[in-house]
């Protein structure tokens, strides 16, 4: 059946065509017509209820908005990669109507829109446009005084912020939203928010806030099994970045039981597999730390993987090599990151990265790369600003510098690195304290 248009209809469906088209604002008349506003409302609309469907195949925890039901003629995906491939062909559509909508104050569906594709965003990990939508998320919701989605459209800004390793902002649009849930008494909502500060405090090493997130969303968790299993998971994340690797290895095979027992996504399974390698690595539980991370290359062989987990498993597989001491192996799993890195559209736990083929040069005696490895990872340590890592990093490049005889710069890089560890009291801070007042030409 061919639907047909008065010509009313057409006119207004031509001009919002006119306006999506329009590369200059400058060119655009400052009033849209009633009719043209409708047909706005109505591709947003339709919008929204396409992502109601993409909800559907996300594995990602979000917390129910009222209409989450209400799929109406939407397209049905099959899985998670077809509403991805949904997203890709329409990206730009996407953005371009909901900035229309802003202008137009015809956006009383924006927010729930980015909210559908919280988890395409993250898995392709545009960090830029993830931004954007939820800075158009949060107006729609603040414009039209809708309280849930404002603290919806917060916690997906806060999950833009901590990819983008932007943590400490993160960390306030998640208390915000955590406020707002409690507010509306919305357990499932402060769950979610506890749950993302949680990970946000983790990712700044704030180990102590993330920890007391963590222990109160066990609290008030006691019916949602996934959240809950997720908590001892990030817990595990907290115990390695501490350096209590034997408490990281129980809250990981406690998350990871919970996990199995309720049948969890498996992008939930890839992360307590990942954080299990990391916590045996440091262990030096080596075959274990295998079987973990084979575990996490066995689920993506079964069909799912997003570019973080990609590039946390090839670091994860590059850090059990250098433990292992198979060094050449070592070099070609960090290049495959860089390769990786490449093809997406932001990168992803970069420094990490360089000071991983930092290590890896140092142990083969190419004292001078090495050292450039670490530089690079240095200044993207001192943009983020997280002070264990940036002496760590600080660590390795003041050795790499001692090693090839340059002295002076590796005592002043030492020297530094230990003033940025000073107020951090933890296993993991004075084991590098140790390991930097070791260092000299």
């Amino acid at each position: 059946m061919t639907s047909r248009f008065t010509p009313e209809q057409a006119e207004a469906a031509a001009e919002v065509l006119e306006y999506l088209r329009s590369t200059d604002s400058g060119s655009r008349t400052g009033v849209m017509t009633g009719p043209a506003r409708q047909v706005l409302e109505a591709l947003v609309g339709r919008y929204a209820s396409t992502v109601r469907a993409v909800r559907r195949v996300s594995p990602i925890l979000l917390p129910v908005l009222p209409g989450d039901d209400e799929l109406g003629d939407a397209p049905v995906f099959a899985n998670f990669a077809d509403a991805e491939g949904w997203y890709s062909a329409n990206a730009d559509g996407i953005l371009d109507a909901l900035v229309l909508a802003s202008q137009h104050k015809a956006d009383e569906q924006s927010s729930r829109v980015v909210r559908g594709l919280e988890c395409v965003l993250t898995s392709l990990h545009d960090t830029d446009r993830r931004r954007i939508l939820s800075d158009l998320a949060l107006a729609s919701a603040r414009r039209h005084g809708d309280k849930p989605a404002e603290a919806h459209a917060l916690l997906n800004r806060g999950g833009g912020y901590k990819m983008a390793n932007k943590p400490t902002l993160a960390i306030e649009d998640f208390k915000q939203a955590a406020r707002l849930f409690a507010d509306l008494n919305d357990t499932a909502g402060t769950v979610a928010a506890l749950s993302r500060l949680g990970v946000a405090h983790a990712a700044a090493r704030h180990l102590e806030d993330a920890d007391a997130a963590l222990v109160q969303l066990l609290g008030m968790a006691e019916c949602d099994d996934v959240h809950r299993a997720m908590a001892r998971v990030n817990r595990a994340w907290v115990a390695t970045n501490r350096g209590e690797v034997s408490a990281a290895i129980e809250h990981g095979l406690a998350g990871l039981e919970l996990l199995r027992a309720c049948d969890a996504d498996m992008l939930w399974l890839i992360e307590a597999h990942l954080e299990l390698t990391a916590a045996y690595t440091r262990n030096g539980d080596i075959e274990e730390a295998g079987r973990h991370l084979d575990e996490v290359y066995g689920l993506f062989a079964s069909g799912f993987e997003t570019f973080p987990v990609r590039i946390s498993a090839a670091l994860a597989s590059g850090e059990l090599l250098i433990a292992r001491g198979r060094h050449l192996e070592a070099m070609a799993a960090f290049q495959g990151v860089l390769l990786l890195q490449a093809a997406g559209p932001a990168p992803f736990r970069m420094a990490d990265t360089l000071d991983g083929t930092g290590r890896v040069l140092f142990e083969i005696g190419e004292y001078g790369p090495a050292a450039d490895e670490h530089n690079a990872a240095l200044v993207e340590r001192n943009q983020v600003g997280e002070q264990f890592a940036t002496a760590r990093t600080g660590f390795y490049l003041a050795r790499a510098n001692f090693a090839s005889g340059r002295v002076d710069e590796a005592a002043l890089l030492r020297d530094q690195a230990l003033s940025e560890l000073a107020g951090i009291v933890d296993p993991a801070a004075d084991a590098l304290r140790a390991e930097l007042s070791l260092l000299s030409g």
